[in-house]
């Protein structure tokens, strides 16, 4: 069992071996975490791909659809879920490693510690990661008005 972090140790500044071991394992934990994020994401998006293509194919033919559709649904949900806690692990990581930076490498190299001057573009390549899980919950939406729709009469 570990012994709890007391005041003393908690404000005491960490050598710079420490400092750079430390620097080092978060590297290696952000570097897990952004390997299992595209991972994850690669076996949704192979999921709900194939989802759609058979409930497309399928649309009005089988009876089952309505099935199929919520379950696409419901697996879009759980995606956008872990792809969100994700993008958060990694930004923890991107915090601490920040944070770290300054005592392990020297002022002139910036990897993850914030540059004047820097600008943010705002549509950036995470957004639109983040917004794909999205689309498919919209689409599974869509099917499945369709669906219920179709059944009810309102096309006829």
């Amino acid at each position: 069992m570990t012994e709890p972090v007391s005041e003393e140790q908690n404000n005491k500044h960490p050598s710079k071996h420490e400092a750079e071991l430390a620097y080092e394992w978060l590297i290696k934990l952000r570097d897990t975490d952004l390997h299992l994020l595209w991972a994850r994401a690669s076996f949704f998006l192979l999921m709900e791909s194939a989802l759609l293509g058979f409930a497309i194919s399928n649309l009005d033919k089988d009876p089952v659809i309505l099935l199929i559709e919520g379950y696409g649904l419901i697996i879009a949900f759980i995606w956008v879920v872990i792809t969100h806690m994700g993008c958060d692990w990694l930004r923890s990581w991107k915090k601490d490693l920040e944070s770290i930076e300054a005592q392990v490498l020297p002022d002139t190299i910036l990897i993850f510690r914030k540059r004047e001057g820097r600008k943010r573009i705002k549509t950036s390549f995470k957004s639109i990661f983040r917004m794909i899980p999205y689309l498919y919950m919209i689409l599974w939406f869509l099917f499945l008005s369709y669906s219920f729709l179709r059944r009810s009469g309102f096309f006829k």
